[in-house]
């Protein structure tokens, strides 16, 4: 059974730091006017802990400027019923941002469950990465572990596997990596959170 992430205490302390990292590297308080702040959104229901909720109450964004992605398409219905005024799509991320013709994020958050290692990971993050604009910040959230093992995952290998998979043009549009921070989420799994911007 999935966890509910809008009661989930270190997932509401990690979207805190991202507000307040996104403010340390660009300067703005909040996304401006005329960009966007993508994410793969899972449920949005309205109470505090919720993605949404806890952004706009933190006035990084207004509702309007929130885009949420999920291959679910009960997650899509259920969200545009609590949250008609944001934006949802239904669909594999990577489909959705390369068809939508008014991707402009400033913030981007890739919270995905892929392992630190795995090709899956730096296939999503180098895909992001090209269709960016200029000035995005970009968090990528991966695993650090296998709750079903004791495997556990280096976080440097997705940045090595990123930087495998740009040309050397594609890199030098982006600062390296600024940092990492790493939380448990559910007390099983711990994440990695790699921070990126472009330039």
């Amino acid at each position: 059974m999935q966890p509910n992430y809008s009661q989930l205490d270190p997932k509401f302390a990690a979207r805190k730091e991202n507000i307040s990292l996104y403010r340390k590297l660009t300067g703005n308080h909040s996304i401006p006017v005329n960009k966007q702040y993508w994410t793969l959104c899972n449920y949005q229901p309205i109470e505090d802990g919720s993605e949404i909720e806890q952004l706009v109450n933190a006035g990084l964004l207004k509702r309007e400027q929130f885009y949420g992605v999920d291959r679910n398409e009960e997650i899509i219905r259920q969200n545009k019923i609590w949250h008609d005024d944001a934006n949802w799509f239904a669909g594999e991320w990577l489909d959705v941002i390369k068809e939508c013709e008014s991707f402009n994020p400033s913030l981007v958050y890739l919270d995905t469950c892929s392992f630190a290692d795995h090709h899956v990971a730096c296939d999503m993050t180098s895909r992001t990465m090209r269709l960016c604009p200029p000035e995005t910040v970009l968090f990528v959230n991966v695993m650090g572990n296998d709750p079903r093992s004791k495997r556990q995952f280096d976080p440097q290998k997705l940045i090595d596997n990123i930087r495998k998979t740009l040309t050397p043009t594609e890199r030098s549009r982006w600062k390296p990596n600024i940092k990492n921070y790493i939380y448990s989420a559910t007390g099983r799994t711990y994440m990695y959170n790699c921070i990126f911007q472009r330039s």
